[in-house]
């Protein structure tokens, strides 16, 4: 907590009195006495009278500096204070502030909130502080010392943050949270070394009998890991209701963590005016479970999300515009494709992104399984990091299939007539690449 704001606590606590009320009831008190000894009752009566309206001048004085507001100085000092104690960080575009909690282990939201706690509780603050204007001029003090640019704001390179410390990718070993590190997530297990899934290991075995897909799902699942978009690609997987797909996406759920994902479809980043792209922003994922298969009719936002340099600029509902190099990594799960244009399936910026599975249906004899891999989340995240050191070394997921010709197979609904002269696929024989 940061240090309260330095104030006379003892003139403040409930049933002391100021020195100077003590010594007025000790002379009061003492009256009598006084009267035996000089016996002018007059005299001593008037002396009290005055030093009466002199107690009564230094309460009103003792009030008016416990309710004047802070000085300019003492906003200056105290907001030194909180930083020294509390590492905060101010966007620079949007002013958002962000807090580290240390108990959590990560930066959270709305700093602002709790800088106004402190201006109004007891202990932090007092009635010198609880002014509106205290509070803005404290709050422009520490954002004045707290501006980071969105690029410096980024999550480590080598680094995960779980329950128990930092996991370095380097050399396999968990360090403590530090707040150097800017991360706004954590994942909800720990870190053990020795733990395996052997249940979630099973329902990938089942859903993809083929070793190069199963290959390609473990690196997509490490994939949530890296930083950008070295890869430009994004996985869509498709299977009739039944198949199995909700177990392999529990174990990504199970991976990522509740907070750390969003779940929006293809169409929704087609609408400019919608605010799914700003919300994707510091997510590990997006997981859309149950795509819709309405018409796709714009892939440009997507080309510019799965893409290592595209600058989106986007805001939030009421917030200001900001720009950003998406890293969410795009997972899309629907029983039929949705129906594309063939000119859009044509297009190479769209298929070469797209690692596009079908997913037959599997059968699984473990009951309450979705439990079983909860309880595996350590065991899924190491095996992840299996897929992470596989994708880094050979480069590539392995994913070799047609995805115009997987999405056309797969679609919903009839193909829509479009002039296309087929053979301009030619001009891309590597596209199938990944």
């Amino acid at each position: 907590m940061p240090p309260p704001l330095v104030d006379d606590n003892s003139v403040r606590k409930k049933g002391k009195k100021n020195p100077l009320s003590r010594l007025f009831d000790e002379l009061r008190n003492n009256q009598d006495h006084m009267n035996e000894v000089s016996g002018d009752k007059e005299i001593i009566s008037m002396k009290m009278a005055d030093l009466n309206d002199l107690f009564n001048k230094m309460l009103q004085i003792d009030k008016y500096l416990k309710t004047k507001p802070l000085t300019l100085p003492e906003i200056y000092i105290w907001a030194k204070n909180i930083i020294k104690t509390l590492p905060i960080i101010t966007l620079r575009d949007t002013e958002e502030m962000w807090m580290y909690d240390k108990e959590e282990g990560k930066y959270v939201p709305n700093a602002e909130t709790y800088i106004k706690s402190l201006c109004t509780n007891e202990e932090t603050g007092s009635a010198r502080s609880s002014t509106p204007e205290v509070y803005k001029k404290l709050l422009l003090n520490i954002q004045g010392d707290t501006y980071k640019s969105r690029k410096e704001w980024e999550f480590p390179t080598n680094l995960v943050n779980l329950n128990n410390g930092l996991y370095c990718k380097a050399d396999g070993k968990i360090y403590p949270h530090n707040p150097k590190y800017y991360f706004t997530y954590k994942l909800p297990f720990n870190f053990d070394p020795d733990a395996d899934c052997p249940t979630f290991k099973n329902v990938v075995n089942n859903l993809f009998p083929e070793e190069k897909i199963r290959t390609v799902i473990k690196r997509w699942f490490g994939y949530h890991f890296m930083p950008g978009y070295p890869y430009q690609v994004y996985l869509h997987l498709c299977g009739a209701s039944g198949s199995g797909k909700s177990h392999l996406l529990q174990g990504l759920y199970i991976l990522l963590g509740k907070g750390n994902f969003t779940g929006f479809s293809l169409q929704d980043f087609e609408d400019r005016s919608s605010y799914a792209t700003p919300s994707i922003y510091k997510k590990l994922g997006n997981i859309c479970a149950d795509m819709k298969t309405a018409s796709v009719k714009d892939m440009s936002m997507m080309k510019k999300l799965v893409s290592t340099v595209d600058v989106i600029s986007t805001r939030d509902i009421y917030g200001r515009t900001f720009e950003f190099v998406n890293s969410t990594k795009m997972t899309f799960v629907s029983n039929k494709m949705p129906i594309a244009k063939l000119n859009i399936l044509a297009d190479d910026a769209v298929t070469r992104r797209a690692m596009i599975i079908k997913v037959n249906k599997a059968n699984f004899i473990a009951e309450r399984i979705d439990e079983i891999i909860e309880s595996e989340a350590s065991g899924i995240f190491n095996w992840a990091m299996e897929g992470y050191a596989e994708l880094i070394v050979n480069k590539s997921f392995g994913y070799d299939l047609d995805s115009m010709l997987v999405w056309m197979d797969n679609m919903e609904g009839d193909m829509p007539s479009v002039s296309l002269d087929l053979s301009e696929l030619d001009k891309y024989p590597d596209r199938n690449k990944r």
